[in-house]
């Protein structure tokens, strides 16, 4: 295919997506932080994600990175990550530091390239498909300043590459927002709020909302638990008020955080599998999470921590709450969606290894397979009842395009 004619082909896809009903757009990512102090995250929970952040990593204050668990983690990456992506799931390292930590300093102009280019180096060098940071909190302007910096030169050097961030669960508020900023004012200390309100969504492909952690906190919303569901909507509803119109925003780049795991008592440290303390979600608010963020076209939901589950090697509990509610959204928005559909359908979808396509025309005709960020993945003629063979595609959200219909496609093995 020429240049032109790919040209042509892949603005019609962008404008037919356009023209699909909005539901087409959410995501239901489904990403969980696994702690690298333990084993690492099973079958059965690989079943159950789209993503895993990998903890954690530190900065040292010469750039360079301390992995906190050598004998844990550093024992058994290669092998998680090459058992991750057999699966389709995608695997990032995660980035941690306190206020106190050599984030400030590693992030200064003299010393972020070094920084940077560490990262680069080990995340190429590790086979992992982003990174994750988790810098808990920048202060003021200019910490703040550096922080966008370093998310944007992470993404200038790894543009193929997941770039995420986690950041605290207040609100974020913006000059002239009837929403205040929050009472955790270290949650987002940075007076000038344009400074991250205008460079964030061009450097990053996700935000980790960390919705949980939040008890007592009374403004602009009162979270009646530490993990509370009406306040987290509200938290991630103003986040996106405050991306809009904003250059690179979208609501897909939005992840709200699930807690497995409550507040300790003096009977439980609070982790799920040991009871779950106060405030730990619960199938019933994990669904109403899931059904916000799906919804409302936002990415999907995140989880501190995957290890905190019960059941990790058959039917992670709470895992399988998260994963169950999302795949009945998505099915529900295929069956939406086919009902637009006049001349052409689809099945089975999910599918797995083939994809049957039903037309009123028997005749040759070319497709067309996109991944959702527009790239074409596979392409090639269909001939009468013939199967597309997708067997060699990740699991994921992709788009058929063929005799001029645009088809939402999920593979699921």
């Amino acid at each position: 295919m020429d240049r032109k004619l790919r040209s042509t082909v892949l603005l019609a896809f962008v404008v037919s997506v356009m023209l699909m009903p909005t539901m087409l757009f959410a995501q239901g990512d489904i990403i969980g932080y696994a702690g690298g102090w333990q084993a690492p995250p099973t079958a059965a929970q690989l079943d159950r994600v789209t993503h895993v952040m990998l903890m954690e990593w530190r900065p040292n204050a010469d750039g360079t990175l301390n992995n906190l668990y050598p004998g844990q983690l550093g024992n058994w990456l290669t092998a998680f990550v090459n058992t991750a992506h057999a699966k389709g799931v995608k695997v990032s390292m995660a980035i941690s530091g306190s206020s106190t930590s050599n984030f400030s300093k590693v992030t200064e102009d003299a010393n972020r390239g070094t920084f940077v280019t560490n990262i680069v180096n080990f995340v190429n060098a590790n086979n992992l498909d982003g990174v994750d940071i988790d810098w808990e909190f920048p202060k003021g302007n200019d910490q703040w300043s550096q922080c966008m910096s370093l998310l944007e030169e992470l993404k200038a050097e790894m543009p193929n590459k997941r770039i995420s961030m986690a950041i605290g669960g207040d609100s974020p508020g913006y000059p002239g927002s009837p929403y205040p900023g929050g009472q955790y004012a270290n949650h987002f200390n940075c007076p000038d709020r344009t400074i991250v309100q205008k460079r964030i969504w061009n450097a990053l492909d996700a935000i980790h909302l960390m919705t949980y952690g939040m008890q007592g906190v009374t403004k602009p919303v009162r979270w009646e638990t530490h993990a509370d569901v009406n306040a987290s909507k509200a938290c991630i509803d103003r986040w996106a008020e405050f991306g809009a119109g904003q250059p690179g925003f979208g609501k897909e780049k939005l992840v709200m955080g699930c807690a497995f795991y409550g507040i300790a008592t003096p009977t439980t440290d609070g982790f799920y599998k040991n009871g779950g303390g106060v405030g730990c979600d619960t199938p019933a608010t994990l669904k109403q999470k899931v059904d916000h963020c799906y919804d409302n076209e936002y990415g999907g939901v995140m989880i501190w921590e995957l290890g905190y589950d019960k059941n990790l090697s058959t039917t992670p509990d709470l895992l399988s709450a998260i994963w169950d509610a999302t795949q009945a959204k998505i099915e529900y928005s295929d069956i939406y969606e086919q009902s637009f559909i006049a001349a052409t359908q689809i099945y089975p979808n999910p599918a797995t290894t083939e994809l049957y396509v039903k037309r009123v025309s028997r005749e040759t005709a070319d497709y067309i397979i996109y991944s959702t960020a527009g790239q074409i993945v596979l392409q090639g003629k269909l001939q009468g009842d013939a199967p597309i063979s997708v067997y060699t595609l990740p699991n994921g959200i992709y788009y058929l395009r063929i005799s001029g219909e645009t088809l939402k496609v999920i593979i699921a093995k």
